[in-house]
């Protein structure tokens, strides 16, 4: 079963019933992250990484993310997918600064000795303890 967790909102994908690439205006991200820090119930997981500015559904430069967890007894892959605000103009201008970004996921089991793989280049990823 996959988890998605974005602040505030939670979504619920059964593998193989949605295309998880996809989802109401969500988009499937390549990205790097910066390290993931574990809650201290070992279940949640908080993806820190880079993007665009937060979400504002009136401003077209703005982004939302959430983290999708696919597990194994291994490792977990975690996934960003990336959403826009449907208002988007026919000219308008962005700047491409970077912002500080994160995403929660919670994870079925406590990660324990699994390793964290960004995806979908199945990059490791630094874990540390929140």
């Amino acid at each position: 079963m996959r988890r998605a967790l974005s602040i505030g909102v939670a979504a619920l994908f059964v593998l193989g019933a949605v295309r998880p690439e996809h989802v109401d205006g969500w988009s499937l991200e390549s990205w790097a992250a910066e390290g993931v820090t574990t809650g201290t119930d070992g279940r949640t997981l908080t993806v820190h990484f880079y993007g665009g500015p937060e979400f504002d559904e009136r401003d077209p430069c703005t982004e939302d993310y959430r983290a999708i967890a696919q597990e194994s007894s291994g490792a977990v892959a975690i996934r960003l997918q990336r959403r826009v605000p449907r208002y988007q103009p026919a000219s308008f201008d962005c700047t491409l600064e970077a912002h500080s970004r994160s995403a929660t996921v919670t994870l079925d089991a406590p990660l324990g000795r699994r390793v964290v793989r960004s995806e979908p280049k199945g990059i490791v990823v630094p874990v540390s303890q929140g």
